[in-house]
């Protein structure tokens, strides 16, 4: 999954969000999703990508004010083609996130789940970012 390294942005009606990916180690990246505004930098979120002790691989999700800082963890349960799908359906939403891991510059990420008993869906569609944040 080294084709995420870098830096990625995408434009949503909020503005322009970026993610960010670099390599650890070995079994592991580490990733944050954040938006400037003006002078500032504003963390969405921080995300490790690893192979854990049970030689699994999750996708640890870390919101800042949310679950006491603890990190949401959502496990590989699938690849199909260039679609790596995490779920964890205990979770209230998402209960799913899929990386269509990039070929090039462009990176298709959404989440799912369901709200109120409704499917919910949010995509995400980031181009490399060259410029460096």
């Amino acid at each position: 999954m080294d084709n995420l390294l870098g830096i990625w942005k995408t434009e949503k009606k909020n503005g322009v969000l970026y993610e960010s990916w670099e390599k650890v180690s070995d079994n592991e990246l580490q990733g944050k999703s954040f938006k400037i505004t003006g002078a500032d930098t504003i963390v969405l979120e921080r995300v490790r990508l690893a192979l854990d002790q049970n030689f699994q691989i999750v996708f640890a999700v870390r919101v800042d004010g949310e679950n006491d800082g603890k990190e949401t963890l959502f496990y590989l349960s699938k690849v199909t083609g260039s679609d790596y799908i995490f779920e964890n359906p205990k979770h209230d939403f998402p209960k799913r996130i899929v990386y269509a891991i990039p070929k090039g510059d462009l990176l298709h990420a959404y989440i799912e789940g369901e709200i109120e008993s409704k499917n919910q869906r949010s995509d995400f569609k980031f181009t490399r970012d060259l410029q460096k944040h």
